[in-house]
C-alpha cells in the first residue's frame, strides 16, 4: 500500500509534465525549461512528488529539460495558473 501511494504522484505529475511540455517557455543553453507552481507548502505531499519527478526527469532528460518547483503560489495563484497556463497574463 505505501508503494502504491508513492507511484499515484510520480505518475500524476508525469501527466502534468506532457500538459505544461508544450507551453513552457525558456531556453537556458539548449534545455527546456519547465516551471511548476502550486498552492502547497513544501511539507505538503503534492510538493514532495514534485521533488522527486524532478529528480526523476533531471536524472533521465536532464541534457533536454531543467525542472522549476513553485510551491506555496509563488507564481501566482491555481486560478491565475488556470486562466493563463502559457504565462500570459
Amino acid at each position: 500500500m505505501k508503494r502504491y501511494r508513492r507511484i499515484v504522484p510520480v505518475i500524476v505529475c508525469a501527466g502534468m509534465l506532457a500538459a505544461v511540455l508544450s507551453g513552457c517557455g525558456g531556453d537556458a543553453g539548449g534545455k527546456q525549461i519547465v516551471r511548476i507552481g502550486h498552492n502547497q507548502a513544501t511539507d505538503h505531499p503534492t510538493n514532495i512528488a514534485l521533488l522527486e519527478f524532478e529528480e526523476f526527469i533531471e536524472e533521465r532528460l536532464g541534457d533536454k529539460y531543467e525542472i522549476e518547483i513553485y510551491p506555496s503560489e509563488l507564481l501566482g495563484s491555481q486560478t491565475d495558473g488556470a486562466a493563463y497556463p502559457d504565462g500570459r497574463g
